[in-house]
């Protein structure tokens, strides 16, 4: 395989873990040194005398190592040239690499690898001997590399399956297998660690969270023990799981195995952008992990959709935002957040991808009550992805619901057919015939939409205004996915049948499911408001406060191109997105106005003396609630968000302050302040360390604080 830059070097993309919380890279390595590790930005396999970055040492390094000799400046472009990572290129580097290429290196040759954290650790090669801790992302890697030749002991989760891993679990003690290799649990547990401590073995490659289980001091003890090195890989994006991948093929000498697999995703990625065309990027769409957490920005599973031709439209800066109707959440009812799709990543229990239907139903009704009523739901958007299947198939299937005819229905079953053939040994098994992916209908049998029936045959709308359409199905229908159309953009368009008013004149909306339509006609024209109203005539805040203010027009399909909402006095109140904000002792006046039509609310800002700050003990907000504190199970997958009540609602929060009594274990992301209520968003930052830490707040000369549950603290 020739060295190439990484694909989308900055998309990373998610290799979705099972339980609870993706992978992160662990430190401490043993075998580790103090040496600066190179900058690899565009490599694959990170093993130094790997002078091009593939996936194998090969006679074009040693090409690339006599260009450094002779010209030293280059090794800034080529930095794995420099074999033993001395600052200097020369002869030993040539010859070193020389018999790793032909085969004749010592009986005692070791290697030097960047790990994730850009540690450089030195290890034996080839690795012959490996204790492997990896769950559903981990058991990929060891497939894909055939890894079971290597394993002396392995420790997984229970969520494999019986066809897709057979080959690794067969060396095993599994439930169901003969082998003879210890299978550990993924807790780590006392006797997890003493059939550890029975074998024996060069390097422990690990995939997990934190500094405990194994990497934790009772097995570092173990591998110190023996000489074992500790090789610690991320497996959470595309970047980092393909690099890991050539890494370790480099280091087991099967080097062809992870320039197939590596060859394999690249050529999803890039059927989907060249199939897809002028569409890539058009779709919109969430991401859904665990029950009902949906992915912001920073999260790996954003950027999968965007991957596999996405446009994401989460707009929060944070891993996750919970939604909960049962505990009043509504913000994913906003228009803002009617995608085209949502995905919900989720690894569903058991060791087969054949659930039965009663499973199968219980399963969509677990995972998609949280969003039943959201646009995306109800248009048929919603999708359920069995966690469980690898990563090229996962983009695959995804980019088959969003581009079905760019990719061609079927594309994801290839793509999984593909790695099962390259991949296993599995014989007469064929993709098609397994479900992995699910809509919303009750069932996994493709039923197609044989009518479809819009809930208006035609509409009035007045300028700038918008309208929701809603479908129904004939029974049973499973190919729920509409496509929206407007004949005339620039007099109305349709986006998840929501129709915007653009300018005066007809347009005809038409949804299309499979070969059934129907169609809407809109008619836009100047439709006078005859009234407005604000939700409250008078607003009291304190200093720095916040409220909310709300409109409603009649009648309700009138022009609203025209619609202002201004503050009489900025420098007292500023008035945006419905929220009132105080800037400075006095009164100001809030107008809302659209045609000839006008309201009022008066706006008076005093300075009044918080007299109390409460927390309600016992709220459900996320991952469960413990007696009196809040119990914090996560890293970085999770964000937890206490509510506490300012007294007075129009007090002063000029000095509101939220603070952690322990910000290396918890850490405030933000808080911010609206109609006497504190919204305070918090991160586990520190797994591993068992505490109860106190979140306080405070402003004036009152104070609350709630307790966060770390583990296992009392």
């Amino acid at each position: 395989m020739s060295s190439k830059s990484l694909i989308i070097a900055v998309v990373a993309i998610v290799v979705v873990a099972a339980g609870a919380g993706a992978f992160v890279v662990l430190s401490n390595n043993n075998g580790s040194s103090n040496e600066k590790a190179a900058d690899v930005a565009g490599s694959y396999g990170l093993v130094y005398g790997n002078a091009d970055g593939d996936t194998k040492f090969s006679d074009a390094d040693l090409n690339i190592i006599k260009k450094v000799m002779d010209t030293p400046s280059l090794l800034k472009d080529y930095p794995l040239a420099d074999a033993d990572n001395n600052g200097t290129v020369e002869q030993a580097d040539y010859d070193f690499v020389k018999s790793l290429v032909d085969g004749t290196q010592p009986a005692d040759a070791t290697v030097k690898v960047i790990d994730a954290l850009k540690n450089v650790v030195t290890v034996p090669f080839p690795l012959k001997s490996i204790f492997f801790f990896g769950q559903v992302n981990g058991r990929t890697v060891a497939n894909v590399l055939d890894l079971q030749d290597n394993i002396v002991c392995l420790a997984t989760n229970d969520t494999y399956l019986n066809d897709i891993d057979k080959e690794l679990m067969s060396v095993t003690n599994a439930e169901g297998f003969s082998g003879k290799i210890p299978r550990l649990t993924s807790n780590a547990n006392e006797t997890d660690i003493s059939d550890l401590s029975k074998t024996t073995f060069q390097a422990a490659i690990l995939e997990e969270s934190g500094m405990g289980g194994y990497n934790g001091d009772a097995a570092r003890s173990f591998y110190d023990s023996i000489g074992a090195k500790v090789l610690q890989f991320n497996f959470d994006s595309a970047t980092t799981s393909l690099q890991s991948v050539a890494t370790i093929g480099i280091l087991v000498q099967k080097s062809d195995k992870a320039a197939n697999y590596i060859d394999l995703v690249e050529d999803v990625t890039d059927t989907i952008k060249n199939k897809t065309g002028s569409k890539f990027g058009t779709a919109t769409v969430l991401s859904v992990v665990m029950s009902n957490s949906v992915s912001g920005t920073p999260s790996d599973y954003y950027a999968a959709t965007v991957l596999a031709g996405g446009k994401n439209i989460a707009d929060w800066t944070t891993s996750t935002k919970k939604f909960n109707p049962s505990n009043g959440d509504t913000w994913l009812y906003e228009s803002k957040y009617n995608a085209n799709y949502m995905i919900h990543f989720k690894s569903m229990a058991g060791h087969t991808l054949d659930m039965d239907a009663e499973t199968i139903k219980d399963n969509l009704k677990e995972y998609s009550a949280y969003f039943s009523e959201t646009t995306m739901f109800k248009n048929g958007g919603y999708y359920l992805l069995n966690g469980l299947i690898p990563l090229p198939a996962r983009l695959a299937y995804m980019a088959e619901v969003m581009y079905t005819d760019s990719v061609g229905k079927g594309y994801g079953a290839t793509v999984f057919q593909d790695f099962v053939d390259s991949f296993t040994d599995l014989k007469d098994w064929k993709a098609a015939d397994h479900t992995v992916m699910w809509s919303f209908k009750e069932g996994s049998g493709y039923v197609p939409a044989k009518s479809v029936t819009l809930s208006e045959e035609s509409l009035t709308l007045g300028l700038s205004n918008s309208a929701q359409l809603t479908y129904t199905l004939n029974d049973g229908a499973t190919d729920t996915t509409p496509i929206w159309t407007s004949n005339n953009t620039s007099v109305a368009t349709v986006s998840l049948g929501k129709i915007t008013a653009l300018a005066a004149g007809i347009a005809t909306i038409t949804i299309s499911i499979g070969d059934a339509t129907d169609t809407c006609t809109v008619t836009v024209q100047d439709v006078k408001a005859t009234e407005i109203q604000l939700s409250k005539d008078a607003v009291s805040l304190g200093k720095d406060g916040k409220a909310t203010l709300t409109y409603t027009i009649t009648p309700s399909n009138a022009s609203i191109d025209s619609f202002s909402l201004t503050s009489s006095d900025d420098s007292i109140v500023a008035v945006g997105d419905g929220v009132v904000i105080a800037k400075a002792i006095g009164t100001a006046i809030i107008t809302a106005s659209v045609g000839d039509v006008s309201d009022t609310c008066v706006v008076t800002v005093s300075d009044t003396a918080v007299t109390g700050i409460t927390w309600t003990e016992g709220q459900t907000v996320s991952k469960g609630v413990v007696q009196d504190y809040k119990t914090m199970r996560g890293t970085s997958s999770y964000d937890y968000e206490f509510v506490f009540t300012v007294t007075p609602e129009a007090a002063n929060v000029d000095d509101l302050a939220v603070t952690s009594s322990n910000d290396s274990i918890v850490k405030v992301v933000s808080f911010d302040e609206c109609d006497g209520k504190v919204t305070v968003v918090l991160k586990r930052v520190d797994d591993t360390t068992a505490e109860v830490v106190n979140i306080t707040v405070s402003a004036g000369d009152q104070s609350c604080i709630a307790k966060c549950k770390c583990n296992g603290a009392k």
